[in-house]
């Protein structure tokens, strides 16, 4: 009903900043138990560069039953390079080789926590899931849901994908979700300007190559002048977030209100970060990548403009033709 009415979008999202600024004074996060706010903070208080089980770091136990990890050997830790620390959680299947590794990249105002399930179907099929916490998320340091540049999550992932975390003797996947496949698609450039090995698999979840309605959403940046705000309690409620965005009722309802990693900032710079980056787009090198490469995206997405995004692939990952096999 909304998309149908003229303009009304554009009134919509200006009307929603307006009353960020007027009642940023007021926000606040919903209660969430204290057992995990407070599991969070040994968490992040006690973790270091090694490895930890749960039975090892206080919080991280309370951190993998609230996420919903499954009943695998999961460890975290902190790795530090020039975005401060960036948090690490691990699962590994029990009792068995691991296939290989997969790197699941949660996308933007989210955090691996949001990946878990992914995570679990990878680790029954014998996979090692390793998930990072991008900079400005989730337990990792760096100004919230902001960023300089895309290319500085390429950076972070670089990092990891270079690492003793990834031996050279396993088949390593990256899967990225939305700015997660941002991410790897800046690794990717890494790895082909330095000649170096690129993954043995991709996977994009719904790609934020093109983002819909862009200009709106610019327009609602301008009227901040760069300034970060926290988003009123009234606009996280899952009756309000887009049912284009997640048509799951329960994830909706989780990730608006009973998150306690939830950061209700929003930030302007990462909008800008943004735009800089598909304004550089025809720089990635053609035929950067011709590994084996899955896309997968909803029809009905509310964020992502897959229609016009998705072709822009073809040119750095060898001219692939991408089929709808499901319009449902």
């Amino acid at each position: 009903m909304v998309n149908k009415v003229p303009g009304f979008r554009a009134v919509y999202v200006l009307f929603l900043v307006a009353a960020a600024l007027i009642f940023t004074s007021c926000a606040s996060v919903e209660d969430v138990p204290t057992e995990i706010q407070t599991g969070l903070m040994q968490l992040e208080e006690n973790l270091g560069v090694e490895w930890r089980t749960a039975d090892e770091i206080p919080g991280l136990r309370e951190y993998g039953e609230y996420f919903g990890f499954g009943p695998f050997q999961l460890e975290a830790r902190y790795m530090y390079g020039e975005f401060g620390r960036i948090f690490l959680v691990r699962q590994r299947p029990e009792g068995v080789q691991a296939k290989g590794i997969v790197v699941l990249v949660h996308g933007y105002m989210a955090h691996a926590g949001h990946m878990a399930d992914m995570a679990g179907l990878f680790t029954t099929d014998g996979w090692t899931v390793i998930l990072p916490d991008l900079p400005g998320h989730g337990l990792s340091d760096g100004p919230r849901n902001d960023i300089d540049h895309f290319s500085h999550y390429g950076d972070v992932l670089n990092q990891l994908y270079s690492g003793a975390d990834i031996p050279d003797n396993l088949p390593c996947i990256l899967m990225g979700h939305s700015t997660g496949a941002s991410a790897i698609i800046e690794t990717q450039r890494i790895l082909y300007r330095e000649h170096r090995t690129m993954p043995d698999g991709v996977i994009f979840a719904a790609p934020l190559v093109d983002m819909k309605g862009f200009r709106f959403r610019s327009s609602a940046s301008a009227i901040l002048g760069g300034r970060s705000i926290e988003i009123p309690p009234f606009v996280q409620n899952p009756t309000v977030l887009p049912r284009g965005v997640s048509k799951n009722p329960e994830f909706r309802e989780f990730s608006t209100q009973g998150d306690p990693l939830l950061s209700s900032v929003y930030a302007p710079g990462w909008l800008e970060a943004y735009s800089r980056w598909i304004e550089s787009w025809d720089e990635i090198p053609e035929n950067m990548y011709g590994g084996p490469l899955l896309v997968l995206q909803g029809t009905g997405d509310s964020v992502v403009d897959w229609k016009s995004g998705i072709p822009k692939l073809r040119a750095p990952y060898g001219n692939r033709q991408f089929t709808r096999p499901c319009t449902t």
